[in-house]
């Protein structure tokens, strides 16, 4: 029976091994693409700045969305890389709002034909809520993040992502999830590709709408890091 135990053990032991092994791979392809998205959310921020038919707040909404996402996507693969996945959780929902949000300002499907004054009217909305201190800062245009993730498309997002992130960093369950080692490989391999598919999409979304002309070989790299590592 000791015996037993003693195998069982080291098998398990191997086991984690080869997890820890195989996610240290998946953080270095993660932070080599990162660092590559993160230049181009710098140039793309550069580009808006330079033009000169833009008005304020949209300009600054839009660099804010995209250095902010940016900023926070590093933060997520540093929390990953350390192992820190409760504070990953946590970051992970706030860049899944983060590109809902950027959808429903800068690429609203019911909104092409009049995307300019949709876009300066939300932004204006921004700033208005920003500087009102009794304003309801999850709102936005008085819709909340659900009706806002349904008006843009993005109802599966919302519904699969971000209000199963909610429970997981506001319920007590959080302990035994993460104490689980299953869960901790397919959490840290799925949010890897959730960060840089985020990323990816926030600055896609404000570069068209810019008519900036975007990277198409790091957009491959990253649908094919997502195709290679996406656990289900």
């Amino acid at each position: 029976m000791q015996s037993y135990k003693v195998a069982y053990r080291q098998n398990n032991i191997k086991i984690i091994h080869n997890i820890m092994n195989d996610l240290k791979i998946i953080s270095q392809e993660a932070n080599n693409l990162f660092r590559e998205s993160f230049a181009e959310c710098c140039r793309i921020r550069d580009e808006i700045s330079a033009l000169s038919d833009d008005t304020n707040n949209r300009s600054a909404i839009a660099k804010k969305n995209i250095m902010d996402s940016a900023q926070l996507s590093g933060q997520i693969i540093k929390a990953l890389d350390s192992g820190s996945l409760l504070l990953a959780l946590i970051g992970l929902r706030s860049l899944t709002e983060n590109c809902i949000n950027t959808k429903y300002t800068f690429a609203h499907p019911k909104k092409e034909r009049e995307q300019l004054d949709w876009a300066n009217q939300v932004c204006d909305d921004y700033f208005k809520r920003g500087n009102d201190p009794r304003a309801l800062k999850s709102l936005l245009n008085e819709k909340n993040i659900k009706k806002r993730a349904k008006e843009v498309g993005l109802e599966e997002l919302y519904e699969k992502d971000f209000a199963s992130l909610c429970t997981y960093s506001h319920m007590q369950i959080q302990t035994a999830i993460l104490n689980n080692q299953k869960y901790i490989e397919d959490f840290t391999r799925n949010a890897y590709v959730a960060v840089l598919t985020h990323l990816h999409n926030i600055r896609n979304m404000v570069q068209e709408h810019y008519n900036i002309k975007g990277w198409e070989k790091h957009s491959n790299r990253i649908v094919g890091f997502g195709d290679k590592y996406h656990s289900d």
